[in-house]
This record gives structure tokens, sequence and C-alpha cells, in this order.
């Protein structure tokens, strides 16, 4: 092997390394319900291909599939077919997977026949469709240059070489690209070219005959909508797997064509938002005159803050003192004695302006409500019903319902005459919000004329803040008969001293495991197989002091899980 191989092989392993190294969660879907123009866009099975191997997860969908775009961070939409186009509520799902925060790629072209004509209305409809405008719509032209150009042998000047760009992560170590039968774009604000022919390039018609402009026109354009961005193409070969006439190479594998195409791939390079609470979260707050919004972006070099403009409930807000810049690519709004916040509100906060330093990637516009929580989970139904006389029954069961930020299934609670059952608890289901406590006629609770009394303790699951928790007792009387005294449950030996406590609480009686839980559900701290008193200094598994409240000790007592309440107190 010569030293070149050598070097060839070696460059070779260095590059599929490198591409087997991208991040998996990267989700690309080419989006072809559309339909593709065959000679252009259905040529690229050999760039899908790629990206598998680097390890993105690629999907392919045409007109009869049913997808969510909202599953994937980049959707590629080639060149539609002319008899099919984009339906209207196509259009609206691209909008709003671009709204919020998806990278669409779009690809045009002409060439000249009245069925890429179509095509490119199809487009232009897609791009100028209310409520965006995103400041660019393809032209019906062919683009020439007649020095920087592909010879192919009857295509005079129509297959060009592009070599300016703009500099931008999508035009990463861009040198050369070429098209192939490319239209140009016409860009207004907030659209920006990213790569343009020279000053000898023009648009002109299909044959060259007539002459539209002179000089740089644009042929990859970058514009965005809401937190989400639009990658314009004009050329529908860029990618393609065939090779240009006369030539043996696929046309995505000249020049710096693929490179273009790992660029734009590489979720890395996009920006990604995270907000607290989420778009359609639920904010809860003791502190009800109090609003805490967190923004951070992901992928970006850092935010200008001299640019950046927050409104709340169509208000602008001033960048001190409600603004805390958290570092150089999150902040936060935190809203004190501004509004009164009450349950089932909903406020709109909105990003009215943001743009990084470097300013690649500006955005405007952006807005979605936050649903204002302040009630706990509701009790909507029991069954059997409370204080009823039973003969028989086999199961309990409760319909809790929370419609705002849902039930925390970690929280719940439920005691049935001192036995305590969680979720964990295989007697214990919950479906859609119904609770199901499944018990049988042998089961110690059911003791002739008797009282069962019964605790609901749940709460649901705010984005921010505290939780809102619901307790609820009510009880049966039941009638059945026959269970053995040795099937009654005994009093549990266990002490706890002192109660309430401020420093230390002795927890003398407990054999096996325990553990202490806060009333919203989450655990403190636990031991396993304790053989003697346990002490209890108020702290959690970390070493963390805890505040003063209620605490739940829970242990188990003949086969059953049992707690009870210690008071901390600081």
């Amino acid at each position: 092997m010569t030293l070149i191989s050598k070097f060839a092989l070696l460059a070779l392993l260095l590059f599929c390394a490198s591409l087997l190294t991208q991040p998996s969660d990267c989700r690309i879907v080419f989006d072809c319900r559309a339909g593709i123009y065959p000679y252009g866009g259905a040529e690229i099975d050999s760039l899908i291909e790629v990206l598998w191997d680097i390890g993105y997860i690629v999907d392919v969908f045409d007109t009869s599939d049913e997808f969510w775009l909202s599953d994937y961070a980049i959707c590629f939409l080639p060149f539609p077919n002319y008899n099919v186009g984009f339906t209207t509520g196509h259009i609206k799902e691209i909008q709003e997977f671009i709204y919020y925060g998806g990278l669409a790629i779009i690809q045009s072209d002409h060439g000249g026949c009245w069925e890429i004509d179509s095509s490119i209305t199809f487009v232009n409809n897609l791009l100028s469709e209310f409520p965006w405008s995103c400041g660019v719509l393809a032209n019906y032209d062919l683009v020439f240059d007649s020095t920087d150009y592909y010879d192919v042998g009857g295509f005079d000047f129509k297959v060009i070489l592009v070599h300016l760009f703009l500099n931008h992560p999508y035009t990463y170590e861009l040198d050369t690209i070429v098209l192939g039968l490319a239209s140009s774009i016409n860009v207004t604000s907030p659209s920006v070219v990213l790569a343009r022919g020279d000053e000898d390039a023009f648009s002109a018609s299909f044959y060259g005959d007539t002459v539209y402009f002179i000089g740089f026109p644009s042929v990859i354009t970058l514009s965005h909508y809401g937190i989400g961005n639009l990658l314009i193409i004009s050329d529908s070969n860029l990618f393609d797997s065939y090779p240009l006439p006369l030539d043996t190479i696929p046309i995505f594998r000249r020049y710096d064509n693929l490179q273009l195409a790992l660029n734009i791939f590489d979720c890395s390079n996009t920006p990604q938002f995270t907000f607290s609470p989420p778009i359609n979260g639920v904010v809860s707050c003791f502190e009800r005159d109090t609003l805490w919004w967190e923004v951070s972006v992901a992928n970006y070099s850092a935010i200008d803050t001299s640019i950046l403009a927050i409104s709340l409930n169509g208000m602008r807000l001033d960048t001190s003192p409600s603004f805390i810049i958290l570092d150089d690519t999150s902040f936060a709004v935190c809203i004190t004695d501004y509004v009164s916040l009450f349950h089932g509100d909903s406020i709109w906060v909105c990003i009215d302006s943001i743009a990084d330093v470097d300013s690649f990637f500006p955005y405007d516009s952006f807005c979605y409500p936050i649903a204002v929580d302040h009630a706990p989970p509701v009790l909507a139904e029991i069954s059997p019903s409370p204080d009823t006389s039973l003969d028989w029954f086999d199961s309990i069961s409760v319909l809790v319902i929370d419609s705002l930020a849902g039930l925390d299934t970690a929280s719940v609670i439920l005691v049935v005459n001192g036995d305590t059952f969680y979720l964990d608890d295989p007697l214990i289901t919950l479906i859609d919000g119904r609770l199901t406590l499944h018990l049988d006629a042998s089961d110690s609770l059911f003791i002739g004329d008797s009282i069962i009394n019964i605790f609901l303790y749940c709460c649901d699951q705010p984005d921010v803040c505290e939780p809102n928790c619901l307790e609820y007792n009510w009880s049966f009387i039941s009638n059945y008969v026959g269970i053995a005294e040795a099937l009654l449950p005994r009093e549990s030996s266990i002490s706890t001293y002192p109660n309430p406590f401020n420093s230390s609480c002795l927890i003398d009686g407990v054999v096996g495991d325990m553990a202490i839980y806060a009333l919203t559900g989450r655990k403190i701290i636990s031991w396993e197989d304790i053989t003697s008193p346990i002490l209890w200094n108020g702290e959690d598994a970390n070493g963390l002091e805890q505040p003063s409240g209620i605490y739940l000790v829970r242990y188990r007592w003949q086969g059953n899980y049992r707690f009870c309440k210690i008071v901390l107190i600081r």
C-alpha cells in the first residue's frame, strides 16, 4: 500500500468515526405527503443511508402514512409533486412544528417545465400562508453562471458552482457546492441569505433568452417563525443519489454538498429552547402574586441581552429587576406583586425578541400560555357510597381528577383502618384517575358490625413551586360477619419519642424496613433490616435539614404497611 493510499484510508476511517460519534437522539423525518417530483427529491436514498449510519433516527413517510411532526426535531420536505402539493391542514401542521422549535428544510426548484412551475407554486403557497411572514418566495427562473459552472454537456452554464456563503453553523467548512437547474429566491426580512451565486451569476428563463437580473442570486436562505427555523433550498438535485450527466459520482457527494447535508441535519447546530413551566405547563405557588418563568437555549453561543425583550399578558417587561440572567444561555423572569393569579387563569408569556451574540439565530413573537393551578385534586366519585351499610363488596374505588396539573401518583396514600397502601402495593390500581383498592371477603378489614374508616391523601404535580394536596376521610359500615378473630389486626407496638420533636426523634418497635416521607409523598430517608431503635435527626439521606412539618413514618406490621405521624418543629 502506497503512502498516499494509507493516508486516504486513515482519512476515511477518521471521517467514519466522526460520523458514528454523532448523537442518536436527533430525530429526522422526510415528510413526502406533498409528493415528490420523480426526477428530483425521489433520489435521496443514499443521503438517508448516510444519516442512518451516523446514528440518527430517520423516518420516511408518504401520503398513506400517519405520523406526528412534533415527534421530530428536523423535517425535510422534498420538492412537491405537481398534482399533489400541500393541503391546508398539512401547511398548518408544518407551521406549528416550526413555531414550537422545529427545523423545516424545504426544497424548491424550477427547470422550465410546467409541472415544476406548478410545484413551485405549491412551495410559495406554503411560504406565504397566514399567519407567518417568513420573507422568502421562490422565483420562476433559472440561475446561470458563465464562469463558475460544472460542464456536463448539453446544460450550458445551468449546473453552477456556488462558493459565496454566509458565516453560519449551517454553512460551516463549505467551500463549493454544485447546483443543477436551481431557481433563485426572493428574500426580504426576516429571511437571510446563506448561499448565493457570485457577481457574474444571473437569473434568466430556462433557455437563457430572457435575463431577469445579474449578480449574486440567492439560492439557499434561512428564515424563522416562533422559535423554529425554515431552510429553503432552491435546487431539488442538491442531495440526489444519482450523478450528473457525463459523471459517475452522486451529486450529493460532489464538492461540499454532503458537508452541507451533515451541517443542517446535525441537531447540535440548531438552537433548542427549554421552558419552565413548559409549553402548556402549569404554575402553582403558595405566593399567589409571584410568577417564576425560566428559559434556557441549548446550541446558542450566548444570548444578546441588549436585544432580549419579554412580555406578560401583552405588557412589555423591563429587563431589570424582572430579569435574572442565569448564565450565557438562560434567563429567568420573576414577577412579584404584578398580577393576582387565580385558579384557572392563563398567563401568556412571550419572547418578543431574542438573538445570540453572533446573530446566527434571531427569533421574535413566540408566546404560550401557562395555566394557574391553586386547587387540589377533586374527589369526583366514591364507590360504594360513604356511610353505606355493606353486606358484601370486593373493592373500594374513588375517581380522582386534576384537570390542570394532573395527579402525582407518587403522592397517593390510602389508609384503611390503620393499614396504609401506596400505589406500589398490588392491591391498588390507578387507571385514568380512578384509584381502586381491591379487597376480598377474607381480608381482615371486613369486620362484623364495625366501622371501616378510610383516609385518602394525594397531590397534583405542578411544573414549579409546591403542589396542592387533597385530604379526605370517609367510612363504611360493614355487616359482614364470620371473620375469625385471628384475622383481626393487632395494635402496632411502634413508639415515637419525643413527638413533636426539635432535634431528634427515637422510633422504636420497627423490625425490617422503614422510611420517612413528606406529606407530598417525597421519600426523605429510609432504612433496611432494622433490628434496633432508630434516632432520626430531621435530615434527609443527603444530610440536608428538613423544614418544620408533619412527616409520615412508613413501616410493615404483620405483613401490611402502616404509618404514623411525627411532627418536626424547628
